[in-house]
C-alpha cells in the first residue's frame, strides 16, 4: 500500500486519483444522477420498467482491480470478463456504495468517492464486488428476513473486506472503525466485528 497517498488525503490534500498498490481510483465523478432521478429510476425498475441510467464501465474509474489477488479470489477465471461487464453509476447524494438488486450495477456516492478515506473506498469496492458476484449467482441481496448485520450476503462481503484490510496493513482498531456505519447500533457494530473476528475495544 502506498501509505503516503493515504496520509496526504487524511491531511485534507485533494488529488483527482489515488493509488493503493496496483490499484488506481479516479476520485472525481464527471456526471452524477440527481437523487430524485435515481429514486424514480429505482422505483420504475422495481415495477419492471426498463430504465436507462447513466452508467460507466468499472475500469473507467477503478483501474487495476483485475490484478488484485482478492478480486481474483472472488471471481476466479472470469475476473476480467466480469469486471468488463460491470457498470457503475454515480449519484448526487450522501452515502457510500451499493449494488442494485435490479440489474447488479454498482451505485456510488460521488461525494464519498471524492472525499472518503481512500482505504475505505478501496475496501468498499471489494465489498460491493462480492455483492456483484452474489447477484450474478442469483442470491437475494436484501433478504428482509434478516437484519443488516445478520444477512449472509453482508457477512460474506464484509469478510472479504476485513481480510483485505489486514492484507493492506490495517490493525483491528482501524478495521473496527471501518465497520462502523450510521444505520447500525453500537451493539450491532460490536457484534458484527466479533462475527468477523475483529478484536473489539473493551
Amino acid at each position: 500500500m502506498e501509505k503516503s497517498l493515504v496520509e496526504n488525503h487524511r491531511k485534507g490534500e485533494r488529488t483527482n486519483s489515488g493509488s493503493l498498490g496496483k490499484v488506481k481510483i479516479k476520485r472525481d465523478a464527471e456526471n452524477k444522477t440527481p437523487l430524485i432521478v435515481f429514486l424514480v429510476q429505482y422505483l420504475l425498475g422495481r415495477l419492471g420498467r426498463k430504465v436507462n441510467a447513466q452508467t460507466y464501465r468499472f475500469s473507467e474509474y477503478f483501474e487495476g482491480f483485475d490484478q488484485v489477488e482478492v478480486v481474483r479470489k472472488i471471481f476466479g477465471n472470469e475476473t476480467e470478463k466480469i469486471l468488463n461487464e460491470t457498470k457503475i453509476e454515480f449519484v448526487s447524494r450522501m452515502g457510500y456504495m451499493g449494488v442494485s438488486d435490479i440489474d447488479g450495477h454498482i451505485i456510488v456516492s460521488a461525494d464519498y468517492l471524492k472525499h472518503g478515506d481512500l482505504r475505505h473506498i478501496y475496501l468498499d469496492i471489494i465489498h460491493e464486488l462480492v455483492h456483484v458476484k452474489q447477484f450474478r449467482e442469483g442470491k437475494k441481496l436484501f433478504d428482509r428476513r434478516y437484519g443488516y448485520t445478520e444477512r449472509v450476503t453482508e457477512i460474506e462481503a464484509y469478510q472479504y473486506a476485513v481480510d483485505e484490510a489486514r492484507n493492506i496493513g490495517m490493525n483491528d482498531e482501524e478495521i473496527f472503525q471501518y465497520l462502523k456505519t450510521e444505520w447500525i447500533s453500537s451493539e450491532k457494530h460490536r457484534k458484527l466485528a466479533e462475527t468477523l473476528n475483529v478484536k473489539v475495544r473493551e
